[in-house]
C-alpha cells in the first residue's frame, strides 16, 4: 500500500505536486482519501481556496509533539490526531509545510515514501506575499490586517520572517538525505515529462504521461483554484524586491540559495 508524505515551504509548488501524484495514484487505482469530512465545521466552505467537491483535508502539523490535522477555518485550527497508523491508513498523501523533523518520523511510522519539494525562496515569498492578501486569506485569518502587495512588502519584519522560516525549512529536509526524494519545482515547470518519469521510479506507479500533463497544466488547475495557482514565473521576485529586500534575503538565507543552486555568489 502506498502512503506517501509530502513536505514543502508554502508556495514551492506543493499543489502542483499533489495534483500531479493525486492523478498518477488515481490513474493507477491507489488514491485514497476518507469517505466523508464529518469532523469539517459545517461553514467550511466560505473558507476553502480550493473547491469543496476537490477538497482533500490532508494537511498535518506537529505541535506541542502531538500530530494534529491543519483546519482552514479562523476559530477550529487544528484536530489532534490519537492515532497517526489509522489516520494514515485512510490517505495516499497527506501534505506538511512543516519543517521536517526526528518526531515526524517516529509519529509518521506508516509512510513508505517521503517527498520534499523546494523552490527558490525569493519566489515562494513573493507568492507568499501576494497570498496572504488574497480575500479568501483574510477571512480565515481575521488577524491579518494588511490588505495589499505593496504596504506588506513594506513590513520588512514580516518579510524577513519568512525569509528565515524558508531556510529553516529546507535546511531541516536536507539534513535528511537518506530519507527525502527532493523534487525542486523549476524542473517539474521546465519539463514535467522528465519529471513523471522520474517520478514513476520513485513511488513505483506507472503514470500516463498525456493524462498527467493535462490534468496537471496550469490551465487546468488554475480554473479550480486561481487562488492556490498564480502562474508564478522563476525570477518574479525582482518585479517586487528592492535592494533593501535584497540585502536581508542574502544576510538571511544567501547560503542557502547557494547550496541548493540558485545563485553562484551573494553578487546578485
Amino acid at each position: 500500500m502506498i502512503s506517501i508524505i509530502q513536505f514543502g515551504f508554502p508556495k514551492s509548488g506543493n499543489y502542483l505536486l499533489y495534483t500531479i501524484l493525486k492523478q498518477v495514484l488515481t490513474e493507477a487505482g491507489l488514491f485514497r482519501v476518507p469517505p466523508n469530512n464529518s469532523y469539517m465545521p459545517a461553514d467550511i466552505k466560505r473558507y476553502l481556496t480550493t473547491p469543496l467537491d476537490g477538497f482533500e483535508n490532508n494537511f498535518i502539523t506537529i505541535e506541542k509533539n502531538r500530530l494534529k490535522l491543519v483546519i482552514p477555518h479562523p476559530e477550529i485550527r487544528r484536530i489532534a490526531i490519537d492515532n497517526p497508523l489509522d489516520f494514515l491508513k485512510q490517505y495516499s498523501v497527506v501534505r506538511s509545510h512543516d519543517a521536517p523533523t526526528r518526531l515526524h518520523f517516529n509519529l509518521l511510522k506508516g509512510i513508505t515514501r517521503w517527498i520534499y519539494i523546494y523552490r527558490d525562496g525569493r519566489d515562494a515569498i513573493n507568492s507568499m506575499m501576494h497570498y496572504v492578501v488574497t480575500p479568501p486569506v483574510l477571512l480565515r485569518h481575521p488577524e491579518y490586517k494588511i490588505t495589499s502587495v505593496k504596504k506588506i512588502y513594506q513590513n520588512y519584519e514580516y518579510f524577513a520572517k519568512h525569509v528565515q522560516e524558508w531556510k529553516e525549512n529546507a535546511q531541516k529536509a536536507f539534513s535528511f538525505p537518506e530519507r527525502f526524494y527532493f523534487v525542486k519545482f523549476e524542473d517539474i515547470v521546465s519539463n514535467k515529462e522528465k519529471f513523471l518519469l522520474e517520478l514513476e521510479k520513485k513511488i513505483g506507479v506507472e503514470p500516463p504521461a498525456k493524462t498527467i500533463l493535462k490534468r496537471s497544466s496550469f490551465e487546468s488547475m488554475h480554473s479550480k483554484t486561481p487562488i492556490h495557482a498564480r502562474k508564478g514565473k522563476t525570477g518574479e521576485w525582482k518585479s517586487n524586491f528592492s535592494n533593501k529586500h535584497k540585502a536581508i534575503f542574502k544576510d538571511i538565507a544567501g547560503e542557502m540559495l547557494i547550496k541548493l543552486g540558485y545563485e553562484k555568489n551573494l553578487d546578485w
